[in-house]
């Protein structure tokens, strides 16, 4: 008896975590938004196809002419804000080059399969949100587990702060991004905290319940930029 009265309440919460909360209700409808996992529109922008990394298989070889700084995966992280929403993404690996007192290149992977909700104290909503990130409508973190960033280019002023420029991979697309960070070398490792980073998802072609590419039923939208700050910590 006590197990069929779970399993019904079990099944009342996933309806209600579903259901489509009052057009009148504005703030009901925005917190509740990523839970509808509408039909993606078959509308596409411009990408550029490139092969997925895998977790077994990153190197990071020697450089000439640098030193290697190689992040601390338990001190580093990604934070991202979407709508009402806040979380985190850990990194799987990743390092910095750099000459002297000046990062040159780098490359670092984010495991998408540890996405992570920080706004939502009920836990079954909180898990369901977390399972539709990892899922087909967003960033299909079974096939594509790591997303990855690769410095290109920095550009530094008479500050603390230097410009960089890259590339982002998500779900084997990639897409040019810069913003501006603050790099302070230690004795031997390095402390990097980035300004907020703003991405378009729709560039990597993630359309779901996005405002521009959903023909149907509107109520349920989620905010196309998505806010990202890192921290890394990095050691020679």
């Amino acid at each position: 008896m006590l197990v069929a009265v779970l399993i019904l309440i079990g099944i009342i919460s996933l309806c209600v975590l579903t259901s489509h909360p009052s057009d009148g209700d504005p703030d009901k409808r925005h917190r509740f938004d990523f839970f509808h996992r509408g039909k993606k529109s078959k509308e596409s922008v411009a990408v550029t196809p490139v092969e997925g990394p895998k977790k077994d298989s990153i190197i990071f070889a020697d450089v000439q002419g640098t030193v290697k700084y190689i992040i601390n995966t338990d001190q580093s992280i990604l934070n991202w804000k979407s709508g009402l929403h806040t979380g985190y993404v850990k990194f799987h690996a990743g390092a910095f080059y750099a000459e002297g007192d000046q990062v040159k290149a780098g490359e670092f992977y984010m495991d998408m399969d540890s996405i992570v909700d920080t706004d939502i104290d009920y836990l079954l909503m909180k898990e369901t949100l977390e399972n539709v990130l990892r899922s087909n409508d967003w960033f299909s973190s079974n096939e594509f587990p790591l997303s990855v960033f690769k410095i290109t280019n920095t550009v530094y002023s008479e500050t603390d702060s230097v410009q960089i420029f890259g590339s982002l991979n998500l779900l084997d697309i990639s897409q040019e991004v810069n913003f501006n960070a603050y790099i302070q070398f230690g004795k031997d490792s390095i402390v990097a905290l980035s300004e907020a980073i703003f991405i378009d998802r729709t560039h990597w072609n993630i359309l779901t319940m996005s405002e521009d590419h959903v023909k149907d039923d509107k109520s349920f939208i989620v905010p196309d930029k998505i806010e990202i700050r890192v921290e890394i910590i990095a050691k020679h």
